[in-house]
């Protein structure tokens, strides 16, 4: 506002302003496995001088204290934020982190990406046979929920096949049958894997060896 001193009339400006949303201030990458319990921490920007910041994400597999709590001594040189990691199965899993300031409304973010990686094995199977001639192994599978699970099944090989999908009632266990069938003699190794929404992703190693037929 502007007065005018000898006229006695006022000047009013009206003012209007739009604050775009702050970008990142960081994009964070981590690795880890199926079904392992990580704990990892990430240096938090020091952007208020003490108080407690509300804890938000979009990451559906960390987890975390929902406030943190910075001091002064903190509020100056920043402090680490401690999160856990745990993926039930493999892929990649990407979202936002976000601090806030719940006086202020001020806030940071954080992208965070996270690989995760196949778990090891539950055991590996040793399976001989000869070249055109197949051969089956028996897989048990538990349930020791109170309701059904669905499983999917996928095979690494295209000579190693089986059942895709079965569902195990509560309280109970499936054999799940995976047929090797090599064309050729050789030695290696194949896969058979287990997805479940409720037990996440376990993997069986197949050692495979075909010897020439007479």
């Amino acid at each position: 506002s502007l007065f005018n001193i000898n006229k006695e009339s006022t000047v009013i400006y009206k003012l209007a302003g739009k604050a775009n949303e702050p970008p990142a201030e960081e994009k964070i990458v981590f690795n880890c496995q199926a079904r392992q319990k990580q704990v990892k921490k990430i240096d938090l920007k020091p952007f208020i001088t003490s108080g407690v910041l509300n804890v938000t994400t979009t990451v559906p597999i960390i987890s975390f204290s929902p406030t943190v709590m910075i001091t002064k001594e903190q509020g100056a040189n920043g402090r680490q934020f401690e999160f856990t990691i745990l993926a039930p199965r493999s892929g990649v899993s990407a979202g936002t982190l976000t601090f806030t300031d719940p006086t202020t409304k001020s806030y940071i973010w954080y992208i965070v990406e996270i690989h995760v990686d196949s778990p090891e094995p539950e055991e590996t199977i040793n399976i001989k046979t000869i070249a055109r001639k197949s051969a089956s192994v028996t897989i048990p599978i538990s349930n020791s929920k109170s309701e059904p699970v669905q499983f999917s099944v996928t095979f690494s090989d295209e000579d190693v096949y089986g059942e895709k999908e079965f569902t195990i009632p509560p309280n109970s266990s499936k054999d799940s049958k995976a047929v090797v069938s090599p064309l050729i003699a050789m030695k290696r190794y194949s896969s058979v894997y287990f997805y479940s929404d409720d037990e996440g992703e376990f993997w069986y190693s197949l050692k495979i060896e075909a010897t020439e037929p007479p």
